[in-house]
């Protein structure tokens, strides 16, 4: 059978069909608010943002729920605009994934008044394809604050170098940083790094540089774009 979402070869898990079904079985409600969520939502890669939580606070599904329904709605979307669709195409699909005649009713009225979000959410999903790839990116920071002791000797070495032990000099002010990154494969890596006060607040001006070189990044982007934008209005 012949699909206009995978007319180019790219096939979805086993478990589609299945969670195609799963979601024409929501109440129109909560099919309306998964609406509402792509269309106000910022990101549609990001699903632990504000946003998504905001999503699932409105909804009656639990979060799991919200992110397989949002998943299912988002590949959707990818492929509509990947495969440069019409919405009738996409409606016409529906049906071929054996979907009785009111689910397919409920789900064309719900692709059909995402066609206008559709391209954002396309766009989405290749910028964080390519922010993901290649290198690890960071999943978490966690961050001790350890006040060590200052003894005279390691506890390892032994009389006499190590005669001082248990000789307590005083304290000094420790941070550890572990930093947990994963790549676009899944595969998990972690690594803790120690940092006295002069070194965090390097780290803090370090960031706080680079995050203004953001922001002039973004502004000379933003120029450039007004600029490509009149000369298309100019030479259309």
């Amino acid at each position: 059978m012949d699909f206009h979402l995978f007319r180019s070869g790219t096939w979805p898990s086993k478990d589609f069909e299945a969670d195609l079904e799963n979601l024409a079985r929501l109440p129109q409600r909560d099919l309306d608010r998964l609406r509402n969520w792509f269309v106000t939502t910022r990101t549609f890669t990001s699903l632990d943002w504000p946003d998504y939580a905001e999503g699932v606070k409105k909804s009656d599904l639990s979060v799991e729920e919200f992110e397989k329904h949002v998943s299912v709605i988002q590949y959707v979307l990818n492929r509509w605009n990947a495969e440069k669709l019409s919405v009738a195409q996409v409606t016409s699909d529906l049906p071929k994934f054996g979907l009785k005649p009111r689910a397919v009713s409920k789900l064309a009225k719900l692709f059909g008044s995402l066609e206008k979000v559709g391209r954002r959410v396309y766009l989405d999903s290749i910028r964080s394809f390519h922010e993901n790839v290649a290198l690890p990116t960071i999943d978490d920071i966690n961050v001790v604050c350890e006040l060590r002791p200052l003894f005279g000797d390691p506890a390892y070495e032994a009389p006499p170098m190590g005669a001082e032990y248990d000789k307590l000099f005083g304290f000094t002010e420790v941070m550890l940083l572990e930093i947990v990154a994963s790549d676009s494969r899944g595969g998990e890596t972690s690594a803790t790094y120690q940092l006295t006060e002069r070194d965090f607040d390097n780290l803090l001006q370090g960031l706080t540089r680079a995050r203004r070189q953001f922001e002039v990044m973004k502004t000379w982007k933003a120029q450039a774009d007004k600029i490509t934008m009149k000369g298309r209005a100019v030479n259309p």
